[in-house]
């Protein structure tokens, strides 16, 4: 028999059984439900083996480590929600629910509690890159296509003149030169250091560009205003060639070909854009699949993939898309040597080189705009530019305005060339010439697109994912006056 004391102990002891059970499950179910939502993000699990860290998430103070673990589990929330693109009610909930769990406010020399470094390159996310199975050679092309043919695989003058006429009427480059051209980019970065060097002869000069965001006519516009590409007039794109707008596909195959054609006068930067998450979001992925096929957005993922992520020109200027680190120390060889063919989230380096901000005050602290990344005061720019003997950055990523705008005591400078692209912003390119260097801004507004059926330009305002204006890639222009001559002065 059982005593009255004996009962309740045992009550008792079974009472905490149970909660200790509950407990346990309500731990085991939030567990469960935080690394569902990492796998959700394409299994994105930067953890132990990549920061060499314990598994848990502590409330750190620190602001590099503490930036960089938020973004990784909300990679994909925070992605969606990228700052200026009608997102800011999403946005402010996710500032708010950071703020309560990750304090932050520590000074730039604040060294990590658990220490590790963000000059390695994280192997896990590297994709295999096998050979291309899309055997181009074995595509027809039939009779009824009367667009530009590539000779022997070989990009021309010629071939460039016809695809910019071709995309100008809104007509689509057939499958097979497509599949040439992203396979020749692919196969010539991939033999390129992550950092290349520009040299410009005294005299000569090179324009940097912007976000394009697939406004093809706004690309065609620099073009008309500032000169063709040739062997003396070099270019830069600084990344985000597509989404947003609707022709990212054109945009993309545009400057593919005249890198090419000019190898060593055409240059391009990758940008956060150039990711398969924000491709996804905001548009390419529709895009592509509607004009093309699944098999050839692959195909451009894995030549945006191998590009490379910042020039330097003539050792004095670094160009690159967003900014700079989470942490001190960064150098110039340290990003030449980023191992790249792999998604941004993967490579702490290239991670925060094409999603980082500046911002008024010193030090550093998460980007709180974007919902990714992290914002880097005058400070932290002075230091790196000391270290690498670097006289200013170049950047995009940012829609000022006016086009462009300065910070950090000119030693940050800002270039967007998507006019329109968030309220009404211009567009700029920055025009350098050797041996100063000094930055020469060109501003303009948003170009009309081509109105295939009375042959003049209409006010469009790029809307995304339009399907019906996608379809008008396939109609004839056939009897209608070209609305750029093969002969123009501005394309030798």
């Amino acid at each position: 028999m059982w005593t009255g004391t004996a009962k309740g102990l045992f009550l008792k002891l079974c009472y905490l059984c149970l909660i200790f059970v509950y407990v346990c499950l309500c731990a085991v179910a939030a567990e469960s439900s935080h690394e569902s939502g990492a796998a959700h993000v394409d299994n994105l699990t930067l953890r132990e083996q990549n920061f060499g860290q314990t598994g848990n998430e502590e409330q750190e103070t620190e602001v590099a480590d503490s930036s960089k673990r938020w973004a990784e589990v909300n990679v994909e929330k925070a992605e969606n929600y990228l700052s200026l693109d009608g997102h800011d009610e999403s946005l402010r909930g996710t500032v708010v629910e950071r703020k309560q769990n990750q304090p932050i406010g520590v000074s730039v020399e604040t060294k990590p509690k658990h220490e590790f470094s963000l000059k390695k390159t994280v192997p896990v996310g590297r994709i295999q890159d096998d050979s291309y199975s899309v055997d181009y050679d074995a595509i027809n092309v039939g009779p009824d296509y009367n667009g530009p043919r590539l000779k022997d695989g070989i990009v021309s003058l010629k071939f460039m003149r016809d695809l910019v006429q071709h995309f100008r009427v809104k007509k689509r480059l057939h499958s097979k030169y497509a599949y040439q051209i992203i396979r020749k980019i692919r196969n010539f970065y991939r033999r390129q250091p992550s950092l290349l060097e520009i040299k410009v002869p005294k005299g000569e000069n090179i324009t940097i560009c912007g976000d394009i965001h697939g406004q093809l006519y706004d690309l065609l516009n620099i073009f008309e205003m500032n000169g063709w590409p040739s062997e003396t007039n070099r270019y830069l794109f600084n990344g985000d060639f597509i989404n947003r707008g609707r022709y990212g596909v054109e945009c993309a195959l545009l400057l593919f070909g005249f890198k090419l054609l000019y190898p060593k006068r055409f240059f391009l930067n990758r940008g956060n854009h150039e990711s398969k998450m924000m491709s996804h979001y905001f548009g390419f992925d529709d895009e592509v699949k509607f004009k093309y096929s699944q098999k050839m957005l692959d195909m451009f993922g894995k030549a945006f993939r191998w590009l490379p992520l910042a020039h330097r020109i003539d050792k004095k200027i670094l160009v690159v898309h967003a900014g700079l680190f989470s942490e001190d120390g960064v150098t110039i060889s340290d990003i030449k040597h980023i191992e790249r063919n792999c998604e941004p989230i993967h490579s702490p380096l290239m991670f925060d080189m094409l999603w980082s901000d500046p911002k008024s005050t010193d030090g550093r602290s998460p980007n709180f705009m974007r919902g990714a990344g992290i914002e880097f005061g005058p400070d932290v720019t002075r230091s790196f530019c000391r270290r690498n003997q670097v006289e200013y950055i170049i950047r995009s990523h940012y829609p000022p305005k006016e086009g462009h705008r300065t910070d950090h005591n000119n030693r940050i400078v800002t270039v967007f060339s998507a006019p329109n692209d968030q309220a009404g912003n211009k567009g700029a390119i920055l025009k350098l010439t050797a041996p100063k260097f000094e930055p020469q801004f060109v501003t303009f507004t948003q170009m009309p697109e081509w109105d295939m059926d009375h042959g003049e330009g209409v006010e469009s305002d790029h809307p995304i994912n339009d399907s019906q204006q996608i379809k008008d890639t396939a109609r004839s222009m056939k009897g209608k006056p070209s609305p750029v001559s093969a002969t123009s002065k501005y394309f030798p």
